[in-house]
């Protein structure tokens, strides 16, 4: 889990993405013991959440919230990213974040990416979901 924005940052969410796709190509290189890639599946939301310290044995940071849960849940409905291309699934909060600046990023990589809608989908316990995902711009 990472989190951005905590501490007032602002373009949080072009912090995300960056970091979402950067993670998914680097784990793409990753070579895993049965000679397969590493595939990551990675889910952006933005909203608001809790965070402290939960226990008095083994006391430990947690951030936690409906926030957490649901970028939790488009994690899970999202496919898993191969070599060919980075996939990050993103609710409609988290892609109302992205600027255009983070836009024409994606768009000026050597492997252009785009903001792509995938329409409603739905996630477990939360019903229908409007989710956009990071994929391959058409030639």
């Amino acid at each position: 889990m990472a989190v951005c924005g905590l501490c007032g940052e602002t373009n949080h969410g072009d912090a995300s993405v960056r970091v979402a796709v950067k993670l998914a190509e680097r784990a793409n290189k990753v070579q895993r013991p049965d000679g397969g890639l590493t595939s990551l599946k990675i889910g952006l939301n933005s909203g608001s959440l809790s965070s402290g310290v939960i226990g008095k044995k083994s006391p430990r940071f947690s951030i936690f919230g409906d926030t957490v849960n649901t970028a939790s849940r488009i994690a899970s409905s999202a496919s898993s990213s191969t070599t060919h291309h980075t996939v990050v699934h993103l609710s409609e909060s988290a892609a109302a974040t992205a600027t255009p600046s983070i836009r024409s990023w994606l768009g000026a990589r050597a492997s252009p990416l785009g903001l792509v809608p995938n329409g409603h989908v739905h996630l477990k316990g939360k019903g229908s979901a409007l989710t956009w995902s990071i994929a391959p711009l058409s030639p």
